[in-house]
């Protein structure tokens, strides 16, 4: 179950930022994208595949975030700095089993690249975090999410999570995952 845990966790970290999309709509301004912004919302719900060691358990999940103190900043020269902290609520119901709990992500540290084509922001880079009291880390291969809204206070970003795998998982692991994710910034510079 422990590494059940980790998945999910990975997959919230991931997530955070961008996941898997397309989307045909108008181009956003590039420009406003630029600046620091603060995490306000954070929510995901998705149906979960695992496959480990000739084992493969189902999980349904939901989750959201609280305590906030975590900031994006989109820099003009396309580079992208994430850090801070933030607690997850999650209630999965694995194999007929529903468990809830409480999942604190701590100095997360995320660099990486942007750009925006369209609606699509698109990032790849490398993230550590502390979860739980465990060091976790891992790269992220080009993923991107639909800007919902990108205005000068408020950047809402949706990701389709359909068979998406987050960053870079151990051998012998196979996930398949469906659902989608929001989260919602808040301009602070």
């Amino acid at each position: 179950m422990k590494h059940l845990k980790s998945i999910i966790t990975l997959i919230i970290l991931t997530f955070t930022l961008v996941s898997c999309s397309t989307d045909d709509a108008p181009d956003v301004d590039t420009n406003l994208i630029v600046g620091t912004w603060s995490i306000q919302d954070l929510n995901f719900s998705s149906d979960l595949t695992y496959a480990f060691a000739g084992q493969t358990i189902s999980s349904t999940s939901n989750g959201s975030g609280s305590n906030f103190d975590y900031t994006v900043t989109f820099n003009e020269d396309n580079t992208l700095v994430a850090n801070g902290s933030y607690d997850y609520l999650v209630t999965s119901t694995t194999d007929g089993e529903e468990f809830t709990q409480t999942i604190t992500i701590e100095d997360v540290d995320t660099n990486g690249t942007w750009s925006i084509d369209g609606n699509q922001l698109t990032f790849t880079g490398f993230t550590t975090a502390q979860v739980d009291n465990d060091f976790i880390s891992g790269g992220q291969d080009a993923g991107s999410s639909t800007i919902e809204i990108l205005n000068a206070t408020t950047l809402l970003i949706t990701s389709d999570l359909e068979d998406a795998v987050p960053l870079d998982l151990p051998e012998g692991i196979d996930i398949n995952i469906e659902g989608s994710s929001d989260v919602t910034l808040t301009r602070i510079n």
